[in-house]
């Protein structure tokens, strides 16, 4: 998915203090510190009020489009306070611990990679507005001054009213910068984590406890979620389903199409159809138990109306995919000639899905009779239950386009061994375990006796106007 905005911006949102939101009004009798005034302080790391109320405003803001009252009474709204104020401070204790650990001494690599980072970044906000601008067909001069406004827009939405280019740009390469000192340390506290044998069998036997029980409560469920894990194997969160229900098999497909809409008359003469079909049944039915049959000139009527239509549907059917039957046609005659399946496959199909995934190319989809959220229709199940293991089909059409199927095999039934699942298994014990680790450190880094902070001083963000807290305002 295109992000909307520069890359590292979605981090600033979360981490820092960059959307600009009209603030609450305040009693007469509350009045808050000036933006400057630090209210935490650790070495040469500072806190300000000003940057704390912009977190807080946006954190608020984001909590409330999901449905969340943060600061529905004093005890919520304090809460809330408090871990803003300890995600803030979090970020000054971090790169207060790095420089006591001597992490920030740069090396010559170090320094490039930081380099690239910063230069992808503003390349990246360039590039984001350039395309933007230019779908409004401008060019020259003017496409320029787009992107220059554009780019403002971002600033001033991110940062306040009367950014220019050049703040933002310099807010930006802290905040990568900062990003970068923040992972390094992390790496460097975190390197002595690990994860046993013992716990990853652990891991294990729950987790295939737990997706036993899935798939017997509901067995279309291991279609979704298997493939899901089969597209998106390379991420380290994933792993596969670890119980197997029976019943299931893998499938090759050959799928050729037109993307351009067929003409609605289509649509209007399957349904019409239809209509046809069912009046016929039932007037059919009404001459089959009455004595006196009235139907059978509505019924004459029917079957030349069904065929006409029919003919109708086929030739706005065959016109529309005249080039998908050629190819897939062409397609079935390498199969037919002893050319491997797979290989006409990844050659001619446009399923989008097996184009997308190589595990697919490689094993096929998964197939059942059992329904799932992304299931085959109902035709193409009963063509491939037609079939034995390691036969293809004859070309079939569906409203869809044209299909060969090929029936590579049953998949095996039961229990995935742990070996087959161990790497994926430590990737995301070890996950985990880093951050619960890091949770910890930081945890204890906002004890440290080196650390000052004032939380008083932010008592007076977010507190409504009078009459609208459901608590009155010392």
């Amino acid at each position: 998915m295109k992000k909307l905005i520069s890359g590292l911006l979605a981090l600033i949102i979360v981490l820092s203090c960059v959307f600009m939101v009209s603030a609450c009004k305040l009693t007469d009798e509350t009045k808050e510190p000036d933006a400057d005034t630090v209210i935490a302080q650790i070495g040469e790391y500072k806190l300000t009020y000003g940057e704390f109320k912009t977190s807080f405003d946006m954190h608020a803001s984001m909590w409330s489009s999901y449905g969340y009252d943060v600061m529905s009474d004093q005890e919520t709204r304090e809460e809330f306070q408090d871990n803003v104020f300890d995600l803030l401070v979090g970020t000054l204790v971090t790169m207060y611990k790095g420089d006591e650990l001597g992490l920030f001494d740069f090396t010559d690599e170090q320094k490039a990679e930081l380099r690239e980072k910063i230069d992808a970044e503003l390349t990246d906000l360039v590039e984001y507005h350039t395309k933007t601008a230019a779908e409004s067909g401008l060019t020259g001069d003017e496409l320029d001054a787009e992107i220059e406004k554009l780019i403002i827009e971002e600033a001033e939405y991110f940062l306040g009213e009367g950014t220019t280019r050049t703040e933002y740009e310099e807010y930006l390469k802290k905040a990568v910068t900062e990003d970068y000192k923040i992972n390094i340390v992390k790496e460097a506290v975190l390197k002595d984590v690990t994860v046993s044998d013992d716990d990853i069998q652990t891991w294990y036997e729950a987790t295939l406890e737990s997706d036993k029980q899935a798939v017997e409560e509901n067995p279309g469920c291991y279609k979704d979620d298997q493939e899901q894990f089969e597209m998106y194997t390379d991420n380290s969160s994933t792993y596969p389903v670890l119980y197997v229900p029976s019943g299931y098999y893998r499938v090759m497909h050959i799928f050729t199409t037109n993307t351009e809409d067929i003409d609605a008359d289509y649509s209007d003469l399957s349904k019409e159809l239809v209509e046809l079909t069912n009046e016929y049944g039932r007037l059919s039915i009404e001459d089959a138990t009455s004595e006196t049959p009235k139907n059978t000139e509505r019924l004459a009527e029917i079957v030349n109306e069904y065929k006409e239509k029919k003919a109708k549907m086929d030739k706005i059917f065959s016109e529309h995919y005249a080039g998908a039957k050629k190819k897939i046609e062409e397609a079935y005659a390498k199969l037919e000639s002893g050319e491997d399946f797979a290989d006409v496959m990844v050659e001619y199909t446009e399923d989008a899905d097996i184009i997308a995934c190589e595990i697919f190319k490689e094993k096929g989809m998964l197939i059942s009779r059992y329904e799932s959220e992304t299931d085959w229709s109902d035709e193409i199940k009963d063509k491939f239950f037609a079939l034995s293991e390691g036969q293809y089909s004859e070309i079939f059409t569906d409203d869809n386009g044209y299909h060969i199927l090929y029936y590579v095999g049953p998949e095996p039934m039961g229990s995935k061994p742990v070996d087959e699942i161990r790497e994926a298994a430590l990737k995301d014990l070890l996950e985990t375990a880093r951050t619960e680790e890091w949770d910890k450190l930081i945890s204890e880094w906002l004890n440290l006796e080196e650390l000052w902070t004032d939380v008083e001083l932010i008592r007076s963000c977010g507190v409504p106007t009078t009459g609208t807290d459901n608590t009155s305002v010392s």
